[in-house]
């Protein structure tokens, strides 16, 4: 726990509020904590009253996840520009900023943080009626996800990712993993599809001892003729005669 809370106290900060229980080493018990004044402050097991412990200011100090800071560790690590948008205490959508893979081309980038699958899809009607350009938006984890959610966003050329799988902490400190830059690689194809081959709406190609012929979306076989060797030469020469 040491280790984890070293890691996240640049992202804390402390508040004004004055908490009412303090932790038992029983994870199932938990001291009340009485102020006789700023000097005085003692934790007292409701449970034994006899169990008691002398508390400090610093020990009763409650912090809460700043997340404007979080914001810029993420642009930092993730590479976006960061919003300057204000963040209000109990936000649940949140601007972290644009992806610009190159000049004049943002797109939006958001962090939801949703109670369940039903308010996920709420926030996500509204920023999409919001903004109709593409956009990444990342949520803690995927467990509030549905399989039409994810379809919607193929279908608006958007990306959902859960950012537990984004970001790592190790002793170096906060980094973005392999998996963003997966992320990153998905949705640049999705709004810049690579050039691909023109496909005919009809085909007649030879194919071992058969034709395969294909129009209007159908797809057939024909065994090989005369004629089919006769209608091959046809359609390769389209508006020409030909002596048969």
């Amino acid at each position: 726990m040491g280790n984890e809370y070293d890691t996240l106290r640049p992202l804390l900060r402390p508040t004004d509020e004055r908490p009412r229980t303090y932790p038992h080493p029983n994870p199932y018990e938990a001291y009340d904590i009485v102020w006789h004044s700023d000097d005085d402050i003692v934790g007292v097991n409701p449970e034994d009253g006899r169990d008691r412990i002398q508390l400090t200011k610093q020990d009763v100090v409650v912090y809460e996840f700043d997340l404007h800071k979080f914001r810029g560790f993420l642009a930092k690590m993730m590479g976006f520009r960061e919003s300057q948008a204000g963040i209000e205490r109990g936000d649940r959508c949140i601007s972290l900023g644009t992806w610009e893979p190159e000049a004049r081309a943002g797109y939006p980038v958001h962090l939801l943080l949703p109670r369940d699958g039903n308010h996920l899809n709420s926030m996500i009607h509204k920023i999409f009626v919001a903004n109709t350009a593409p956009m990444i938006v990342l949520t803690p984890t995927g467990k509030t996800w549905e399989c039409k959610t994810v379809e919607l966003f193929h279908q608006r050329k958007s990306v959902l990712a859960p950012l537990v799988e984004l970001i790592e902490v190790t002793s170096d400190g906060w980094s973005a993993t392999d998996a963003w830059q997966h992320t990153l690689h998905n949705f640049h194809d999705m709004i810049n599809p690579p050039n691909l081959v023109a496909v005919a709406p009809y085909e007649f190609r030879k194919k071992s001892d058969y034709w395969v012929v294909r129009f209007d979306g159908k797809e057939g076989f024909v065994k090989d003729s005369v004629g089919a060797k006769y209608l091959s030469s046809l359609f390769s020469k389209p508006g020409e005669s030909m002596f048969a």
